[in-house]
Order: structure tokens, then sequence, then C-alpha cells
């Protein structure tokens, strides 16, 4: 058993035993105008009624955790699913590329969005190791920032992708790489 158990049973029989030598000791006497055993019997009572309120407390307090238990569940599961569907989508993305020679949005595009989006995930978990990595890798590759085309609203879902990164201040070259972004090329719309 462990310590609060042996402690709470140890109290629980001292208690016991007090009630039991109380009861001896001062019998009932109508002389006497009070009543020993009326009392015990009142506090008795009186915690039976706490420890019953207790328990309905502490299963209101279980059904609450149980709820936000499973809304944590269901939220964790979407947000798995959307990975899911993120990654499945990339590798959809290359092979639609590979098969037809051809990328809608621009194969620069699609790089500097998973790219970017892998920054932003490895920041929302705390990899700043991980992010500096990234942003050096992007800061190599976007040499002439101008040469790049993308298209205007390819360029503005990275850069509000680029907000949302986590801990700024404590990646290295963060602001140059927001600079060189926001500096790309605008790639003329396709007309259809």
């Amino acid at each position: 058993m462990k310590k609060e158990s042996w402690a709470l049973l140890l109290s629980s029989v001292a208690v016991l035993i007090s009630l039991v030598a109380i009861c001896v000791a001062c019998p009932h006497k109508a002389e006497l105008g009070f009543d020993y055993q009326g009392v015990i019997v009142g506090v008795l009572s009186l915690l039976v009624t706490i420890l019953i309120g207790w328990q309905i407390y502490t299963f209101i307090d279980i059904n609450k955790k149980s709820k936000e238990l499973e809304e944590a569940k269901t939220a964790a599961l979407i947000s798995t699913e959307r990975n899911n569907a993120l990654t499945t989508n990339a590798i959809s993305d290359f092979y639609y590329y590979i098969l037809l020679k051809s990328d809608p949005l621009g194969v620069e595009y699609r790089f500097l969005d998973y790219r970017i989006s892998s920054l932003y995930h490895f920041s929302n978990i705390g990899e700043i190791e991980t992010c500096n990595t990234i942003v050096k890798v992007l800061l190599e590759m976007i040499v002439v920032p101008e040469d790049i085309k993308v298209l205007e609203s390819g360029k503005n879902r990275i850069l509000m992708l680029l907000t949302k990164v986590k801990d700024t201040d404590k990646i290295i070259g963060y602001e140059e790489l927001v600079s060189r972004i926001a500096r790309l090329g605008i790639m003329p719309k396709q007309s259809k």
C-alpha cells in the first residue's frame, strides 16, 4: 500500500477508537443536560454529507476532464489527417510535375511553399536548429529573388505563412528571408 493509504487507514482507526472511548467514558445521563452521543452522531452525519458532496464533485470533474480529453483527441486526429493530406498532396504534385513536365503554379512556388511550410511547422514544435537549416538552404537558393517568378497569390500565401512562424527572433537569417521573399518576381497569370 502507498503511504497515503496507510495514513488514511490509521487516521480512520484512530477516529473510531476515539469515538468508542468517548461513548464508554461519557454515557448518556439525563441530569447532564448534554448528550455526547447526539454530538457524535451529528458530527458523523456532517462528515458523511461532506464525503457524499465530495464524491459528486469528483464525478462531475471527471466528466469535464473526459470531455476535454475527447476534444483534444479530436483536435489531434484532425491535425494528423491534415498533415497526411498535405504530405500526399506534396507527393502528388511531385508526380504531376514528373509526368507532365509542367506545374500550373510553378516548380519554384512549390519548392518555396513546402520549405516555408516546413519552417512554420518546425517553429511550432520549437526545433530552432532545423529552422536555421531551412532558412540557410532557402537563402542559398534565393540569390537573386527577382529572377524567381511566382504568381502574386502564391507570393502572398508564402508571405502570410512566414508571418505565422514562431520564435523568429531566434531563427538566424529570418529577416533576410522575408526580405528576399518579398522581392520575388511576379509571374503573369495564364489565360484560360
